[in-house]
């Protein structure tokens, strides 16, 4: 039983790893935009919220 436990998590994994990859690239994008964003706000002395 714990062989099956473990060979169905090793599924779960295989199956959902390439979206949490996809999920971490994006945020990471994300947050360098918001990151960009708050270099030029700074230099144009606007406050970003």
């Amino acid at each position: 039983m714990k062989a099956e436990i473990e060979e169905g998590s090793a599924d779960i994994l295989k199956e959902y790893t390439p979206r949490y990859e996809e999920l971490r690239k994006q945020l990471a994008r994300e947050v360098a935009k918001i990151e960009e964003r708050k270099k030029i706000a700074s230099k144009l002395g606007v406050n970003d919220r």
